[in-house]
């Protein structure tokens, strides 16, 4: 054998031998196994499992150019929500016109261009492929999900204005809403009411008080907010003790029928004057003694006396 010959047939074996051995190396991004073992059966990946987990586009594909629509609840395939999908995950991308498709599984290959292999949300040993920060949902789990630069934002909002919603770690891998009252100025939306407060963590504010003091004006407090004071025609009381019955016309007082403070003894003036307020006004005073006039007092009987008034009273003086 020349010395070329001997030359060419060792750098075939050199070559031949470097080959074999690169081939067994895992690629650079797979992911162990133990961490996507979503099936609980210690991360041991069947050829089923692998066939399932390959089954990725190129990744110059997104989710809109698959020649072949997949099957319902596989991935990528429309969804709505979570139980639509065999992953137990419907998430929204962009890049799709149905905005919500069902996740990709990963960990023993590529995502699509876009998308990148993460922890599903609100699972730390399930990963599947998410957008890189489009529309993702964040929970409340301390993990920027939406990579805002904020972790857990938005997510135990309440609706409440009286109530400092946060995701609290109150323990180790434990998150959870907390919804703190608190003690601030608000507007509980309601027009009538004012020095509107937060209080045991709800809006609220004291009646608007609309009173003009006016017996004979109905007061509320309309649609705008605004004091309103409408006549009405209540019964009232005009100041005079001499009235009866005094009602209300035109937001005010009017005076109602005198009085009466009429009186059966014949021998009596009666009236009404306000300044007899013991007894609503009423008085009576004694006529002049002499014979009776108004023919009410009884008569005597006899020719020599007639009947009379006598201090005030009937009674008989001589004829």
């Amino acid at each position: 054998m020349s010395m070329f010959t001997h030359a060419a047939t060792l750098a075939a074996l050199i070559l031949i031998t470097t080959t074999s051995c690169g081939s067994d190396a895992p690629p650079a991004d797979t992911m162990n196994a133990t961490e996507i073992d979503s099936k609980g059966d210690g991360g041991n990946i069947s050829s089923s499992d692998s066939a399932a987990t390959n089954e990725i586009a190129p990744n110059n594909s997104d989710a809109t150019n698959d020649t072949e629509q997949p099957l319902p609840g596989a991935p990528w395939a429309p969804c709505k929500e979570n139980t639509d999908c065999d992953t137990g995950y419907c998430i929204e991308i962009s890049q799709a016109p149905e905005k919500k498709v069902c996740a990709q599984p990963c960990g023993t290959g590529s995502c699509k261009q876009n998308f990148s292999c993460k922890a599903a949300p609100g699972s730390d040993a399930f990963f599947i492929c998410l957008p890189n920060c489009v529309a993702v949902v964040e929970i409340c789990d301390g993990v920027d999900q939406d990579c805002d630069g904020f972790p857990d934002n938005g997510t135990c909002d309440d609706g409440a204005l009286c109530t400092e919603d946060k995701c609290s770690n109150p323990a180790p891998k434990t998150y959870t809403c907390t919804h703190a009252p608190l003690d601030l100025p608000c507007e509980d939306g309601v027009v009538c009411t004012e020095n509107d407060k937060c209080v045991g963590g709800k809006c609220t504010g004291t009646p608007k008080v609309c009173d003009d003091k006016n017996v004979c004006t109905t007061d509320m407090c309309d649609q705008n907010g605004n004091c309103v004071f409408k006549a009405n025609t209540a019964p009232c009381e005009d100041g005079n003790v001499c009235t009866v019955n005094d009602v209300c016309k035109d937001g005010g007082c009017t005076p109602g029928k005198p009085r009466d403070c009429s009186t059966t003894n014949p021998c009596v003036y009666s009236g009404c004057d306000p300044q007899y307020l013991k007894s609503n006004g009423c008085f009576s005073s004694p006529k002049d003694n002499g014979p009776d006039q108004t023919g009410k007092c009884p008569k005597s009987g006899t020719p020599s006396k007639i009947a009379a008034c006598v201090n005030g009273a009937c009674g008989y003086m001589a004829n």
